[in-house]
């Protein structure tokens, strides 16, 4: 703002300056009243234009100001859930990587599930994977705000790095709900579902396999570097 009053000013002294004022000494001159006046006059309406410019711009300087810091913390936010859910989703995809697991995956369904929600987002979705039928409508809610929240990456980022993460926390969604529906299906096993567990077993692992392509765009195209430098604050 003082740099666009410094620069507005000189604006102005070379425009008087181009119409021929000047500063001079003339003591033999006479005093020309009127065009005394009329300067007078016309230099209190340019000095009450600029008045109302500045009491227009300095409301409006706030309120943008307002509006990036408030952008700003909502990008943080939604930065900060991101990060931890990349991380928590490290561990468990390398775990199943390991053929050994995935031959013995009904015994590493809670390992897999608690590395997938060891971060504060999911942390209240731990102890569901003991019973997820019994915490279904719990999970389900929980699921429904990540689907939401990949919503929310498209209104605040750009649509590239938006689409990647919304890809991501969508195949984390599903790798989430598969594992409780393995869970499920394990703890009520009988002759007649053996075929089902099967089933949900070879659903994981796909599952798994589209989760670890998602998380490899993330890094394939800088996805958090662009993030960050769009989260960039100037006031």
């Amino acid at each position: 703002m003082k740099k666009q009053t410094i620069c507005l000013g000189l604006i102005t002294l070379l425009v008087l300056y181009l119409l021929g004022f000047r500063i001079t000494y003339a003591p033999y001159l006479k005093n020309h009243w009127e065009a005394i006046s009329a300067c007078a006059a016309w230099t209190g309406v340019f000095i009450s234009g600029l008045a109302i410019c500045y009491a227009i711009k300095v409301p409006k300087t706030i309120a943008d100001r307002q509006d990036r810091i408030s952008l700003f913390e909502k990008r943080f936010k939604l930065y900060c859930i991101f990060k931890s859910l990349y991380r928590s989703s490290d561990l468990p995809l390398k775990l199943i990587s390991d053929s050994k697991i995935r031959a013995t995956l009904e015994e590493h369904i809670d390992s897999l599930f608690f590395s997938l929600t060891n971060c504060d987002y999911l942390e209240d979705l731990k102890n569901i994977i003991k019973n997820p039928k019994k915490e279904k409508e719990k999970l389900t809610q929980k699921l429904n705000d990540m689907s939401f929240l990949a919503q929310e990456f498209s209104f605040l980022f750009d649509a590239r790095e938006a689409a990647h993460i919304s890809n991501f926390l969508l195949n984390y969604i599903t790798v989430l709900r598969s594992l409780c529906d393995l869970k499920t299906e394990k703890m009520h096993i009988d002759d007649a579902t053996e075929k089902t567990v099967t089933s949900c077993k070879s659903n994981v692992i796909s599952d798994f396999d589209k989760f670890q392509e998602a998380r490899d765009k993330i890094y394939s195209y800088n996805v958090i570097q662009n993030l960050s430098q769009q989260m960039d604050l100037r006031l």
